[in-house]
């Protein structure tokens, strides 16, 4: 029966959302966690200066938390515009590894570059390592929200002109970390790195809200009924 197919279609398309958002979830867990296995408590013998040790650990520290928050961004940004999600496949489930493997590694190039920061020697090359890391999920990011509008993957009830203003959003905050990335290779590494944090920092704003368009249609006299899995709750 052709409604029995469309019932089994939409169950698959759910249990495709559904695994692939378990799959997110489980891996920013991993990523958010691993950082701080690496701090190591200070081992001081009696009568030393613990404080001082205490003090040593700061650069590890910084480099932890500046990995937690650039984690922490993505992840809180990926669980608002999943609600956008109508289906998936395989492509966008391809670049999701991939926005998932950048974003994992944002901790990674953030402890040499605190460790070096008061090293001219050395400084240029950890800003331009920790800013392309940086500006990696950016990137992938907004090629992987181009792949889903073209392929018809996000909620039809998002408004043609929310759509836009997301695209927009999303090249603006690419073209900024890419030019961060420009600059770390002419070497002003304060520049780029503010750059490439600024675009970073945008991804703190959440996605817009599928019922933008309610207005314009039922103006225009079509009855919208959301989808249960996406109706607006304000």
């Amino acid at each position: 029966m052709p409604g029995g197919g469309r019932v089994r279609e939409a169950a698959g398309e759910d249990r495709g959302l559904s695994r692939l958002g378990s799959f997110m979830d489980g891996r920013f867990a991993i990523a958010i966690t691993l950082p701080v296995v690496q701090l190591t408590p200070p081992a001081v013998c009696p009568g030393r200066d613990l404080a001082a040790a205490y003090r040593g650990l700061a650069p590890e520290c910084v480099a932890y938390l500046l990995g937690f928050v650039v984690i922490g961004v993505f992840w809180n940004h990926s669980h608002s515009g999943a609600t956008l999600l109508k289906k998936t496949d395989h492509g966008f489930n391809l670049l999701t590894f991939l926005l998932l493997a950048c974003v994992s590694l944002a901790p990674f190039p953030a402890r040499p570059y605190v460790a070096h920061v008061d090293d001219p020697a050395n400084v240029g090359a950890a800003a331009l390592v920790y800013g392309c890391v940086l500006a990696a999920p950016s990137v992938v990011w907004f090629v992987r929200w181009c792949w889903g509008v073209s392929r018809g993957l996000y909620d039809p009830a998002l408004a043609g002109r929310s759509v836009r203003a997301m695209t927009i959003r999303y090249a603006a905050a690419t073209l900024v970390v890419l030019l961060g990335v420009v600059l770390l290779l002419l070497g002003h590494p304060a520049g780029g790195l503010a750059a490439v944090g600024l675009a970073t920092a945008s991804f703190l704003l959440p996605p817009r809200r599928p019922s933008t368009c309610r207005l314009s249609r039922s103006a225009a006299g079509v009855s919208v009924r959301p989808a249960p899995r996406y109706r607006d709750t304000r």
